[in-house]
C-alpha cells in the first residue's frame, strides 16, 4: 500500500466518525494554515535580507560611498520593509485565526470520540443544581451541558442551561427553534466563526453583559448647559493657541489657558466621578460587541427566530458603534498628555459625558435587546452542537395525544458505537421495568428523559425517530440523604413523589414520571405497599410513568394501564453479559448472588 492511499483510508475513517461539514472545514483550515505558514517563513527571510541591505546602505551612506545611490537604497529598503511588515502582520493574524478554528474543531472531535469529559466548564459555577439537573446529568461532571455547550458569555451559558431546565413548552416556540437550529446545522462554518468571534472578546467567559444593564437603565440627563460652557472654553483655548502659533501673543498665554482648562477638567471629574466611572466600564466592555455584531449582520438568515435575532442586533448596532466611538474618546483620558491636551482644545470630559448620557437616554432599550439577542444566539448554537457530534439525530414530532414513541433511541452522553439503541411506544401507561443489576433499567429511563428534555428545548434528539406530547417532567432517580436538613433517602423519595401528587392536584397538564427503584430506602413490606398506592394514583392521571424495581410483586398488579418490561443478562461460563435490549414482560432472573460470589462475599 502506498502512503497516499494509506492516508486516504485514514481520512475516510476520520470522516466516517466526524460530521462531514466539520471534516471538510478541518481540511480547509489545515490547508490554509500550511500555505500561510510557508508565506510567513518566506517573508521572514525577506525581512532579514531587507534589514541587511538597509544596514549596508546606511554604512555606505555614512562613509560617503556612492551617496545618492546609498540614500535611495536606504529609503527603498525602509519602505519595502514597512510594507512587508504590514503584509506579514496580516498573514500572522490569519495563521492565528486558523489555529483558533482548528482548536475549536478539535473540541468537536473530542465531543465525537468521548473526550469531552475533559472540558473544565461544567456549568455548576453559574447555575445551582436541582433534582432535574442531577437525575438527568444536565450540568456538572459528565453532563449534557459539558457535551453541548459552546456559549461563551455567562449570560449565554445561563440561557442555554435555562433552555434545558425551564423550557417554554409552547409548540410554536419549539418549532421556531427547530427551524433556526436546522438552519445553523447546515452552516457549520457560520457557527464556527461565531464561536471564534466570541472568543475574540476579552475575558468573554468571565463576562455577564447583563451586569451592565444597571448602568444602561440609569436615567442620565444630558446637560446642554455644561456642553455649551465646555465648547466656549474650548473655542477660547483654540483661539489663544492659534494666536500664540502666529506669534501675536507669547506662548505663555496658551500655557496659562491650558492650566486653567486642566483645573476645570479636574473640578468636572470631581462632580461627575460616578458617570465617568460607569462610562469607562460600560463603554469599554460593550463596544467589544461591535465586531461580532457586524458578522451577524452580514449573514442572510432565513428562519424566523434567527431573523428576529438579526433584527434586534441591527436595531442596537448603531448604538454600539456610537458607544465604540465614545470609548475611543474615553481612551484619550487614560493618558495624562492626551487628557490634558484634549480637555484644553475640545473639553474632552464634558463632551464624552454628554455623548454618553445622550446615547444611554435614547438607546438603552435597543442596546439591551441586542445583547439579549446575542445570548439567545449563543444558546441556539449550543443546542445545534448535537447535530454536529452525533450521527443518529432527528427532529422530534410533537403530538397532541398522550403518547411517546421512538426508534433507535440512544443516550447522548454515551458514544454511539457502544450505546445500544432501543425502540418503544406507549400511551398514557404505567411502565414497570424489572431486570437484574447493571442490566440497563436506569439508563433506559434516563435516555428517554434526556431526549425528552432536548425535544422540549427545541433541538434534535439522539434517535432515528421521536414522537411525544409536551409533558411536565418529574423524576425520582438520584435521591440522596441530606444530613444538614435531617432528610433520609426514604424521606427524600417521599418528598419527590409528594411534589408529583401536589402538582397534579392544581395543574391539569400531562405529566411524565421517572422513578428509579421505587422506595428503595425502606423495608420490603412498606416498599411494596407504598409502591402499589403510588401506582394506583398515577394510573388515574393523564400521565406516562416509568418505574424500575427489583420487586416482582409490582408486576402482578392488575390494571389495564400497567405494562411490564424487562432487561436480562446472559451467562457464558463464569462470565456475565448484557445486551441492554428492552423486552416485553417481567424479568425472571437475578444476578445479585452471582455478583456476590464473584467478589468473594459468599462461597459458591
Amino acid at each position: 500500500m502506498n502512503p497516499s492511499s494509506f492516508f486516504d483510508i485514514m481520512n475516510k475513517k476520520e470522516c466516517e466518525k466526524m460530521n462531514k461539514q466539520i471534516f471538510e472545514k478541518k481540511k480547509e483550515c489545515e490547508q490554509v494554515l500550511k500555505e500561510e505558514e510557508k508565506k510567513s517563513n518566506k517573508l521572514s527571510n525577506i525581512r532579514l535580507l531587507l534589514f541587511i541591505l538597509f544596514i549596508l546602505s546606511l554604512v555606505l551612506f555614512l562613509k560617503n560611498i556612492i551617496k545618492p545611490i546609498s540614500l535611495l537604497m536606504i529609503i527603498l529598503t525602509f519602505l519595502i520593509f514597512i510594507t512587508i511588515v504590514i503584509i506579514h502582520h496580516k498573514i500572522d493574524k490569519k495563521i492565528k485565526n486558523m489555529n483558533s478554528y482548528l482548536n475549536l474543531i478539535q473540541n468537536y472531535e473530542k465531543r465525537t470520540n468521548g473526550k469531552w469529559k475533559e472540558f473544565k466548564d461544567k456549568g455548576t459555577d453559574i447555575y445551582e443544581e436541582n433534582d432535574l439537573t442531577k437525575d438527568f446529568n444536565l450540568i456538572g461532571t459528565n453532563s449534557l451541558y459539558q457535551l453541548l455547550n459552546i456559549a461563551k458569555s455567562i449570560g449565554g451559558r445561563k440561557k442555554f442551561i435555562d433552555t434545558l431546565v425551564k423550557p417554554k413548552k409552547e409548540k410554536n416556540i419549539i418549532q421556531e427553534k427547530n427551524e433556526a437550529i436546522t438552519e445553523l446545522k447546515d452552516n457549520f462554518s457560520t457557527v464556527l466563526e461565531l464561536e471564534h468571534q466570541l472568543l475574540e472578546i476579552e475575558d468573554i467567559e468571565k463576562t455577564n453583559f447583563e451586569d451592565y444593564f444597571t448602568s444602561l437603565d440609569k436615567k442620565i440627563t444630558p446637560k446642554k448647559k455644561e456642553l455649551i460652557i465646555g465648547m466656549i472654553l474650548a473655542c477660547i483655548s483654540d483661539i489663544v493657541l492659534v494666536i500664540c502659533l502666529l506669534s501675536i501673543l507669547p506662548f505663555q498665554f496658551f500655557i496659562l489657558v491650558l492650566l486653567i482648562q486642566t483645573l476645570v477638567s479636574y473640578i468636572y471629574i470631581y462632580f461627575h466621578d460616578e458617570e465617568l466611572e460607569e462610562l469607562n466600564t460600560c463603554s469599554r466592555k460593550l463596544s467589544t460587541l461591535k465586531k461580532i455584531d457586524e458578522y451577524i449582520l452580514s449573514q442572510n438568515f432565513k428562519s424566523k427566530k434567527l431573523k428576529a435575532i438579526h433584527n434586534d442586533i441591527q436595531n442596537g448596532y448603531d448604538s454600539i458603534c456610537k458607544l465604540s466611538k465614545i470609548n475611543e474618546l474615553n481612551n484619550l483620558r487614560s493618558n495624562f498628555v492626551t487628557n490634558v491636551l484634549f480637555n484644553t482644545i475640545m473639553s474632552l470630559n464634558i463632551v464624552t459625558v454628554y455623548q454618553y448620557a445622550s446615547l444611554i437616554s435614547n438607546s438603552h432599550k435597543e442596546m439591551k435587546k441586542s445583547i439579549l439577542a446575542l445570548e439567545d444566539l449563543e444558546s441556539l448554537m449550543s443546542l445545534t452542537t448535537i447535530t454536529f457530534v452525533k450521527q443518529t439525530t432527528c427532529l422530534p414530532t410533537i403530538t397532541e395525544e398522550t403518547k411517546i414513541e421512538f426508534k433507535e433511541i440512544r443516550h447522548p452522553l454515551l458514544e454511539e458505537k457502544v450505546c445500544v439503541p432501543n425502540d418503544f411506544e406507549c400511551d398514557s401507561d404505567i411502565n414497570i421495568i424489572t431486570g437484574s443489576n447493571m442490566s440497563g433499567k436506569s439508563s433506559f429511563m434516563k435516555t428517554i428523559g434526556i431526549n425528552l428534555i432536548l425535544m422540549e428545548a427545541g433541538t434534535y434528539v439522539n434517535a432515528n425517530s421521536f414522537i411525544s406530547k409536551l409533558m411536565t417532567i418529574f423524576s425520582s432517580i438520584k435521591v440522596e440523604d441530606d444530613l444538614n436538613n435531617n432528610i433520609s433517602t426514604f424521606y427524600g423519595e417521599l418528598l419527590r413523589i409528594k411534589k408529583i401528587i401536589d402538582y397534579t392536584e392544581t395543574k391539569k397538564d400531562t405529566i411524565i414520571v421517572f422513578i428509579d427503584e421505587i422506595f428503595k430506602g425502606t423495608n420490603y413490606n412498606d416498599r411494596i405497599y407504598g409502591a402499589k398506592e403510588i401506582i394506583k394514583k398515577l394510573s388515574k392521571l393523564d400521565c406516562i410513568a416509568f418505574i424500575t424495581t427489583h420487586d416482582f410483586e409490582l408486576c402482578e398488579i392488575e390494571n389495564k394501564k400497567i405494562n411490564n418490561y424487562h432487561f436480562e443478562e446472559k451467562y457464558e461460563g463464569t462470565n456475565i453479559s448484557f445486551d441492554y435490549k428492552l423486552l416485553n414482560g417481567k424479568c425472571k432472573t437475578t444476578n445479585a448472588k452471582y455478583l456476590m460470589e464473584k467478589l468473594g462475599f459468599i462461597e459458591k
